[in-house]
């Protein structure tokens, strides 16, 4: 079922690369499309899909996965205690820490600080003894 949709979706977009953007009516490229590799197709957006794939999916749907609420944590991802002091052993990073960049600037925003502190916190607890 699934092989019949994905050759019907892809005989109605292949098309598109050999057509030219959106209001391309004097070959005017918008000036963020300067910067794409260049290809022998109107559209330098866009390839064609190649008819034997391979191809792979993601599933993508609307959600809302971002917080500013928890414990406040330092540079080194160390959750504080209310005198603002770490506490030995417990770090913190994601949505279960208050937002480490002070401020929340939209859907999606929490993605980078959540890796980057992610990895700061584990840099950080191997330095740590074992108890």
């Amino acid at each position: 079922m699934y092989r019949h949709v994905l050759q019907g979706r892809l005989a109605g977009i292949s098309f598109l690369p050999q057509r030219g953007p959106p209001g391309n009516d004097a070959g005017h490229r918008p000036a963020q499309d300067t910067e794409w590799p260049l290809n022998d197709n109107p559209n330098i957006t866009m390839y064609p899909f190649n008819p034997e794939g391979p191809y792979h999916c993601i599933l993508i749907a609307a959600g809302t996965l971002d917080t500013c609420g928890g414990p406040k944590t330092n540079h080194l991802a160390q959750v504080l205690d209310t005198d603002d002091t770490p506490i030995p052993g417990l770090y913190g990073a994601g949505n279960c820490i208050a937002t480490p960049t002070h401020s929340y600037f939209g859907g999606g925003a929490t993605i980078g600080p959540a890796l980057a502190f992610g990895y700061i916190a584990g840099i950080n607890a191997v330095k740590e003894s074992v108890k």
